[in-house]
């Protein structure tokens, strides 16, 4: 939010009319708007690990992972659970090692009161009762470790139970809907970043401004908070190499190289407009929250809908970059992700017309820590608005000591649920400072103006609106020694075999059928319907009494190996009815009929085409007997890939 002489501008883009997400308004109408919320709940409290614990140091937090649960469908949420589990393998086991201490580790899954997984409905205050925590500072010991992962969408976990959570524990979330491999291209990605000799980030903080012309917002966030961090950075940070991409310069296609190319640094701090468009609008659950850049030259340069060469998505980011190891800040409103009601207008203005179908988490952060070369460690970004007043005071100059306490701790090496916790303790500060002057006011409605009351509100809704997507316990830990700016080693992650295999042994329809933000249902053809699968491959090998050099051993195992992916490259299955098998010839289905199609490429994605009765609706008979050919074909594909792996590895062995 910014002023201009009466008016309050606020932070947010429509990209459908190209205005601004809430209309300007004056100072007295935005504080009468205040006024008729009321004053802030009894949760504004901050507490920290107990007294004695280093946050550093796993071993003394503890770490945590906690999934939701449906009891009215148990056996559904404790199969996509184990599911889950299963993709997460790598990460789970890897913080387990590093707690060493089964009292501090902690899996919360299933019904289970000690160590439940979440129901719906529950409050922070239900949850930790069934776990034996009370309120207060945090001893891991009593049950809840400080570090919790939350895995699981905001229509699952809500938004407020990670909110009021976060307010005593550190806590990040993530989902990646059904997409298994983004589960286990994450897991894959933390674990190396955090172990691999093969990666060292660039000592380097980036600062990315965007100001647009006659945009009053962005000019307040380009001289209030960008322009006054990177100032003090280049002050107080003299071993790192502090750079900032101002105004003009802050380019959609320089963001392309920061997040992930050649320019990308240890930390990314972005301020900008968050792209924001109305419920029932295609672009909503791709591209809300995307960062507006320079680009776009200002309202009164441009009139009508935005279009995305002026912003970056999730999309924009290639397939051949590599975010491994990135830390990211996106001030930036719905940068982290999106309510399905405007807490703001719901409460000052009586409008509870939703604005989106569901809650749902951005696809740019999601898609920055999925990513299959490398994905991120972690973004921190607003769910709903970013609110610019948080950052400048009348008459009080740039208020960016948040900003830099958190920067500062990440830089130091602090996992970034601890760094992020200046926030919370800003949110509590605020909260008891707005409190006493509402209580006030209830009596005196001049007791502040209304542009001081503007400035004290949206600070504290601003410091409460911070969420990390992401494990809250990752941390820059492979930042070179020395000062520079140039790009050192990312290593392309790759998946284990094992891992590999699971992943191919099981797909889940339903990942196909609109299940994902992103998915529209244009996606699911509808068809009135198996190609089985096999792949031939000669490993005739002749390693003859171990006379061949290694060199045509090898050459020969590429070869195989090569034509065996070719073969399994794809994988499609059909299925097929007929009402007269007599007239069914081997490798001849002219005479039946197509009902069910499943192609799935080998890097998972996948599309599916439903058989359907007369009528409409779904075929069920054949969509099961589909879905089990389906299950099948994988099962044959990965015990396939296991025996490839498994005979170039004992051959490799007789070698040696």
């Amino acid at each position: 939010m910014s002023e201009n002489e009466d008016l309050l501008y606020f932070n947010g883009i429509n990209g459908a009319t190209g205005g601004y997400g809430l209309k300007p308004m004056t100072d007295r109408a935005f504080a009468d708007a205040i006024l008729k919320q009321g004053k802030p709940g009894e949760e504004a409290f901050s507490f920290r690990a107990m007294y004695g614990i280093d946050e550093k140091e796993l071993s003394q937090t503890g770490w945590g992972i906690i999934f939701p649960y449906d009891p009215n469908n148990p056996e559904v949420s404790d199969a996509r659970v184990a599911r889950l589990k299963d993709v997460l393998g790598e990460l789970i086991a890897h913080r387990q090692a590093q707690v060493n201490n089964e009292k501090l580790f902690k899996i919360f899954e299933g019904p289970k009161k000690q160590e439940g997984g979440y129901v719906a409905g529950q409050s922070k205050a239900d949850f930790l009762k069934r776990k034996g925590v009370g309120s207060g500072s945090v001893d891991p010991k009593k049950g809840v470790p400080y570090y919790l992962l939350l895995v699981g969408s905001p229509d699952e976990i809500p938004y407020r139970f990670q909110n009021e959570l976060d307010v005593q524990y550190a806590v990040g979330r993530i989902d990646f809907g059904d997409d298994w491999r983004a589960y286990a291209n994450y897991a894959h990605s933390v674990v190396t970043a955090e172990t691999s000799p093969k990666i060292q980030l660039p000592r380097k903080v980036s600062f990315f401004g965007v100001e647009s012309s006659g945009d009053r917002a962005t000019e307040m966030s380009s001289k209030y908070l960008i322009q006054p961090l990177y100032k003090a950075f280049q002050e107080m940070r003299s071993d790192w190499a502090i750079e900032g991409i101002l105004a003009e310069r802050a380019v959609k296609a320089r963001l392309g190289n920061l997040l992930g190319g050649k320019e990308m640094p240890a930390l990314l701090f972005t301020a900008s407009h968050g792209m924001e468009f109305p419920k029932g609008d295609t672009r909503q659950f791709p591209s809300q929250g995307a960062l507006l850049c320079s680009d776009w030259p200002g309202p009164g340069a441009h009139r009508g809908a935005i279009p995305e060469d002026f912003y970056f998505s999730g999309h924009d980011i290639a397939s051949n970059q590599n975010l491994l190891g990135l830390l990211a800040f996106f001030f930036a409103c719905y940068g982290a992700g999106t309510p399905e009601l405007d807490e703001f207008s719901k409460q000052a203005f009586n409008s509870r017309e939703p604005i989106a179908p569901k809650p749902f988490l951005a696809q740019l952060p999601s898609r920055m820590l999925s990513h299959p070369k490398g994905g991120a460690l972690a973004v921190i970004g607003h769910v709903e608005r970013a609110w610019g007043y948080s950052f400048m005071v009348s008459g009080a100059g740039p208020q960016t000591t948040l900003f830099e306490e958190t920067i500062q701790k990440l830089l130091d090496g602090y996992p970034i649920g601890t760094a992020i916790e200046t926030t919370n303790e800003r949110y509590a500060e605020l909260a008891t400072e707005l409190t006493t002057t509402m209580e006030e006011m209830e009596y005196d409605l001049e007791y502040v103006s209304p542009r001081e009351l503007a400035a004290m509100w949206t600070s504290h809704n601003d410091a409460r609106g911070y969420v990390i997507i992401g494990d809250p316990a990752v941390r820059l830990s492979k930042v070179g020694n020395k000062k520079d700016a140039a790009m050192v080693e990312r290593p392309e992650i790759v998946l284990s075999a094992s891992v590999a295999g699971k992943l191919a042994a099981e797909i889940s329809p339903a990942a196909s059928m609109g299940t994902r933000p992103d998915a529209s249902e244009s996606e699911v053809e509808p068809v009135s319907g198996v190609e089985s699968f096999s792949a031939e491959v000669d490993f005739s090998i002749q390693v003859g009494g171990l006379t061949d050099t290694l060199k045509n051993f090898t050459d020969k195992i590429v070869e195989a190996v090569g034509k065996a992916t070719q073969d399994i490259t794809t994988l499609q299955v059909r299925t097929y009815s007929t009402d007269d098998l007599d007239s069914i010839k081997p490798g001849d289905d002219s005479a039946a009929k197509l009902r069910a199609l499943t192609h799935i490429e080998f890097d998972g994605d996948m599309k599916v085409f439903i058989p359907t009765k007369e009528g409409g609706g779904v075929d069920e008979a054949v969509w099961a007997i589909h879905k089990e050919m389906v299950h099948e074909a994988q099962a044959n594909r990965a015990e396939f890939i296991g025996a490839l792996v498994e005979m170039a590895s004992n051959l490799l062995k007789t070698l040696k």
